[in-house]
């Protein structure tokens, strides 16, 4: 008479190192995956600003204009750029406000950007600024007004202008941006954003 077969049995070692494989083939794919999503980004940015990005500890969201009315202008503070001058019409620390984490991930990556889209320095009419620090490093972001239009400033002067994917990178920083501010909205013509770190 032939005996029953015994069920296989696998030991525990086996299992273990099983384990450890898939949890290192998932870690080094979701590396390789942040890589790919953020490497455009990055060559934008450069590392000191892509961590300031990801961890200054200091955020604002100006408005600007850059049509003061006259008693505005001996009230306000003013951003020079270029051959500009902005009045800030209104800043808010958004250092701890919900959604910054989310901003600050939109900035670094890649999908955000349209990179077939790079602009020459000129007077485009920003809306709005952000602006970073860390207390050591500090970097001024401005928008346009329909966020499809974003300028790093370095130094008080525009040092590259790129595009924003309009979906869904653009109207989120606009929802965001108008959510910092009392009325909920920006004003027509009460925006223009410059500012140096």
């Amino acid at each position: 008479m032939a005996k029953p077969s015994q069920p296989t049995q696998i030991s525990g070692s086996v299992v273990i190192v099983g384990i450890v494989v898939l949890a290192l083939g998932a870690a080094s794919f979701s590396w390789w995956f942040r890589v790919q999503a953020t490497d455009q980004a990055l060559a934008l940015w450069g590392a000191d600003r892509a961590r300031l990005i990801q961890r200054g500890k200091q955020v604002q969201v100006l408005r600007l204009s850059s049509r003061p009315a006259s008693d505005d202008v001996a009230a306000g503070a003013f951003l020079e750029l270029d051959d500009q001058k902005l009045l800030v019409t209104e800043q808010q620390d958004i250092s701890a406000v919900r959604g910054l984490l989310h901003l600050r991930q939109a900035l670094l990556e890649d999908r955000s950007f349209d990179e077939s889209t790079v602009h020459e320095p000129n007077r485009t009419e920003w809306a709005f600024g952000l602006r970073i620090s860390d207390g050591r490093l500090a970097m001024l972001l401005l928008f346009t007004r329909d966020f499809e239009k974003m300028a790093v400033v370095e130094r008080g002067r525009v040092e590259s202008v790129v595009s924003i994917a309009k979906e869904p990178t653009a109207a989120g920083l606009a929802t965001f941006c108008a959510e910092q501010f009392e009325d909920g909205q920006f004003e027509e013509g009460r925006f223009d954003a410059r500012q140096s770190p």
